[in-house]
This record gives C-alpha cells, sequence and structure tokens, in this order.
C-alpha cells in the first residue's frame, strides 16, 4: 500500500493488510476499554452508572493503557453506561442479568474520530488514521441494496430511496475490501442517523405545512355546548375564557410498552409526538429498546384523514408498514 500523505493518514484506493490490523486493535481496545469501565463501576451491590463519576475514575487510567483516540475512549465509556442501566432496568423488575460483557467487534465513529467523503472516508485508530473506500450495490442487480441505493424519482423530488442514497453518499454505507467488512456497519448505522433525521424532518414538514397557526380563537363557555356532561365538567375545571387556542403541541414521552400479550415482558421506550388541530394529525415517532444495543423504531402518521404505521430495526431497516 501506497503512503502519500507523509504522515498517518494512508491514501491508496486499497485499504491493506497493515490496515486492517490497525482497525482490528482499534476495536479491541474500544472493547476493553467498555469491560474496564464496567468493572470500575462496580463496588458491592452498589453500580455507578453516573456518566461523570466514572469519566473522573476511569478517564486518566485508560488514557495510560491504550491509544485509543479521546472520542473513542469517551463512547466506549458511554456503551458501558448505556448497558448497565439496562441491567438495572431488569433487576428492579425483580429478573436476573448479569453485568455486561463486550465480546462482539464494534467501535463506534462519528464526526469527531471519521471525515467522510464522497468517494471515501478516513477513520481514526491506534495508529493514526486509515483510508477505506466505498462500495455501492451493482446497478445491474435488482436487489433490496440496488433498490434503495441507486434509485431515484425521475424529477429528483424526495423519496425514501433517495434520501437514503444521498446521506449514504455523504456518509459512507459500505467500505471495501477486508477493512471495509470490519467498519462497514459503524459506517452504515452513521449513514442511517442522517437519512433517519432527514426523513423525520420531511414528515415533520408535511404535517405541519397545512397547519393553520394563524386563528385569533380564544376560548368562551359557549364551546362547550352540546358536549357530554363528563367532559364538558373538565373544561370547564381547566380552561379560562379567553384563553387562546392550541394550534401545535409536541409531547414528550418515555415509560415502557410490551410489544406482545400480557406474558411478554416490559420495554423501556421514548417517544416524540407533533400534533396539529387544523386540520387534525399527528406524527408518533418511538424508539423501543429491545436489548442493549438494538432498538425498535414504531412511527405513526395521521395526516389528510389517512393514516399510516412503520416499524423498523434502528429507524433504517424496514420490518413492517401498514
Amino acid at each position: 500500500m501506497d503512503n502519500t500523505g507523509g504522515g498517518s493518514e494512508q491514501s491508496s484506493t486499497d485499504s491493506g493488510d497493515a490496515d486492517t490490523d490497525l482497525l482490528r486493535e482499534t476495536i479491541q481496545q474500544f472493547l476493553d476499554v467498555a469491560n474496564y469501565v464496567v468493572n470500575a463501576a462496580q463496588d458491592g451491590e452498589w453500580v455507578e452508572t453516573r456518566k461523570s463519576v466514572l469519566h473522573d475514575d476511569t478517564y486518566a487510567a485508560v488514557r495510560d493503557r491504550t491509544d485509543l483516540h479521546s472520542n473513542h475512549v469517551q463512547s466506549a465509556r458511554n456503551r458501558a453506561v448505556d448497558a448497565l442501566k439496562s441491567v438495572l432496568t431488569t433487576w428492579k423488575q425483580g429478573a436476573y442479568a448479569s453485568l455486561p460483557t463486550f465480546t462482539t467487534p464494534f467501535c463506534e465513529y462519528n464526526k469527531r474520530n471519521a471525515t467522510f467523503y464522497d468517494d471515501h472516508a478516513t477513520l481514526s485508530t491506534v495508529g493514526g488514521r486509515v483510508t477505506v473506500e466505498y462500495v455501492f450495490p451493482d446497478e445491474t442487480r435488482d436487489t433490496l441494496h440496488s433498490q434503495y441505493f441507486l434509485k431515484c424519482d425521475s424529477d429528483g423530488g424526495y423519496s425514501l430511496a433517495r434520501g437514503l442514497r444521498c446521506a449514504t453518499m455523504r456518509t459512507a454505507r459500505v467500505l471495501k475490501g477486508t477493512t471495509g467488512a470490519v467498519v462497514a456497519f459503524l459506517v452504515a448505522v452513521l449513514a442511517g442517523i442522517v437519512w433517519l433525521r432527514r426523513e423525520t424532518a420531511r414528515r415533520m414538514d408535511e404535517l405541519r405545512r397545512p397547519a393553520n397557526t394563524e386563528r385569533e380563537l380564544v376560548f368562551t363557555p359557549d364551546d362547550l355546548e352540546g358536549l357530554p356532561a363528563p367532559v364538558r365538567a373538565y373544561f370547564e375545571n381547566t380552561l379560562q375564557e379567553g384563553q387562546p387556542y392550541i394550534d401545535t403541541v409536541r409531547l414528550k414521552q418515555n415509560g415502557k410498552l410490551r410489544l406482545g400479550d400480557a406474558s411478554s415482558s416490559w420495554r423501556p421506550f421514548t417517544a416524540t409526538q407533533h400534533v396539529t388541530v387544523d386540520p387534525p394529525g399527528f406524527f408518533w415517532d418511538a424508539s423501543i429498546s429491545l436489548v442493549p444495543f438494538v432498538s425498535l423504531r414504531i412511527r405513526d402518521l395521521f395526516r389528510d384523514q389517512n393514516g399510516s404505521a412503520e416499524v423498523s430495526l434502528f429507524g433504517i431497516i424496514p420490518l413492517d408498514r401498514g
């Protein structure tokens, strides 16, 4: 592999064995740090989950014993804290769960330790930056990958496929060679995050655009005429005469729900719901934790007198639609 950069950043069209070894060592050290934080968090029956405390207790030691980028160290600590919180939730429900041990090869990249270009990405490792190329599906093969990555609207408008492809072109979906096999999942997650944010923003815009936010209506007791007695009594106690009508609402929700019958376990979820009054509509965007680092995304949309629902893994892999 040629090194034309004069420094730690490699500039070749094919990542070689040396880059692969660096990535694998980076991943191993990332797992070691996460496991180190888990061990440091346990003190008898007490398990510390405050990130600030664990940062003070572990950061200096971890930096001394590893060659990881500082952002990798913080990401590994945050992963450990998330896994510990999941275990504590299980304990509170009266079920048994052992403290987490990180063994599956993975490492987290973001804009602080990776740079994405149109045709390649550079990634921080324990031995400097390495460069890897993207590889996209064969345009001649009609597969699910090609449908999502390569097919765009003929008029250039926004679509699910176009949104995903454009996000992928900027943040990288799959990488080339053996190195790509190691980090493809990491880059795919970043691409999915970009696409998910854009898709959510697009749906919010579609919901809000026709909403009438310039009404000057205020509440009067006459508005309660014809309502059932319990509803009327409730509004009489909660609304004040002259109070302006609300046009749009955003609700933050968190709690637990079941994905099956009464025998299924409770799963923690967070959600944001946007509601418009005139015309009536809403968009409910929920994330449900299945196991550590695996989440189910459910999005319900009601607009123009039509409802729809989508279920996906991580918000990017479709599972069901109705």
